[in-house]
């Protein structure tokens, strides 16, 4: 046991030692709860924090001793023999720092039970004083000590309940930065990996006997390949809370649109890709961080259904260009129609769903599917800042 525990034993071994002496010249039925009460509550300062751990039985004998006391005085119709003083303060002022430790530091259920009958304790113990028993006196007394019981209630209950908030806070920070560090692994990552695999695919199958192609094939492999290591390194370093070293990923720049589409063209050397911007949307200085994220992440992510879902597109064309009502619009469209669909999984919590959601957060909206044509189309209008009006 620790030396402090020791100490607060002590103390309240003096106090019910205490207690007892007094209780020869004063009410022992009031004698014994203040002993009880003063000890517990000094053993509880001097061993804090480690009291937190049986504060609850403090408060469960000190009441169970303070209601014994009451009740025995009632049922035998005893009147008080003294005027109690210090002592009867004593009591009360231990039961009610008891029951504000109860109520901040305990269970749910222990504060219920042991803050209960610590309470009730409280608010019983006027009736020892009391000159009468007539039926107002009785209500009047009890009134006035509910005040104090509630006051100690405050006081344990206010810090808990804001440090409640202060967790589900913690805790609902916490779930947003998982989900985005999903959406991410989705987005940037899932796209870069789904591009290995086609390539190392295409390399298997198609440029077994050409080795030139091959080691062109090999070497953009190795490039995405690392494009994906370092968005992870990114992604771990938010997650050990230090600063990323290059997080070149966090706010994409309209000029990096070609090169996601040349990447894409290069892999899949089968399928035509046509990529048009306007002057306007390839201006950094016209959009918002986030439009020019959201952009990225919808090429990226069609681009990535299109690997995924339609292998037998033959073109696909990107075109980004800003309306005159000044809404930026992305579309994406394959002539693979209907077989170009994303299918849908059971585990699936990311993907165009996802982006739909993230799109919509910023007054937008998407759209997806087969137009009259039989191709696929991926369609998203975003405001040029977020706030603007719709269209």
């Amino acid at each position: 046991m620790h030396p402090r525990d020791l100490t607060g034993a002590f103390l309240a071994a003096a106090g019910a030692a205490g207690g007892a002496l007094l209780a020869a010249r004063t009410d022992p039925h009031s004698a014994v709860p203040a002993a009880l009460a003063g000890g517990l509550v000094l053993a509880a300062a001097v061993s804090w924090p480690r009291a937190k751990a049986w504060v609850a039985w403090a408060a469960a004998v000190t009441a169970a001793a303070s209601l014994t006391g009451t009740a025995h005085l009632l049922t035998t119709g005893r009147e008080h023999d003294g005027d109690g003083g210090l002592i009867a303060f004593m009591e009360v002022g231990g039961l009610l720092t008891l029951l504000a430790l109860v109520v901040r530091w305990t269970s749910w259920r222990t504060t219920l039970l042991v803050g209960g009958a610590t309470a009730t304790a409280v608010i019983t113990w006027i009736l020892r004083y009391l000159p009468s028993y007539e039926p107002l006196a009785v209500v009047g007394g009890s009134a006035s000590m509910a005040v104090p019981a509630t006051l100690a209630i405050v006081v344990g209950g206010y810090p808990r309940l804001a440090q409640a908030r202060l967790d589900r806070s913690v805790r609902s920070a916490r779930r947003a930065q998982r989900l985005e560090i999903a959406h991410d692994l989705h987005d940037y990552i899932a796209h870069d990996v789904t591009a290995i695999v086609a390539q190392a695919q295409a390399a298997r199958y198609a440029f077994g006997d050409d080795p030139a192609r091959l080691a062109g094939t090999l070497a953009r492999i190795e490039t995405v390949g690392l494009q994906a290591l370092s968005a992870m390194d990114e992604m771990v370093a938010v997650l050990a809370d230090a600063e990323p070293a290059a997080a070149t990923r966090a706010h994409p720049d309209p000029g990096d649109l070609p090169d996601l589409v040349e990447g894409f063209s290069t892999e899949r050397g089968t399928c035509r890709v046509d990529f048009a911007q306007d002057a306007r949307a390839a201006d950094p200085a016209a959009t918002s961080w986030q439009v020019r994220a959201a952009t990225h992440r919808i090429v990226a992510e069609a681009l990535t259904n299109v690997r995924r879902h339609a292998p037998a597109a033959t073109r696909v064309a990107v075109t980004v260009h800003v309306r005159d009502d000044d809404r930026l619009v992305v579309t994406v469209v394959n002539d693979a129609g209907a077989a170009g669909s994303p299918r849908r999984r059971a585990s699936s919590g990311t993907g165009l769903h996802t982006m739909r959601q993230r799109v919509q957060a910023l007054g937008g909206d998407l759209t997806a599917g087969p137009d009259s044509g039989g191709r696929w189309v991926l369609r998203a209008r975003l405001p040029m800042r977020p706030g603007t009006g719709h269209g």
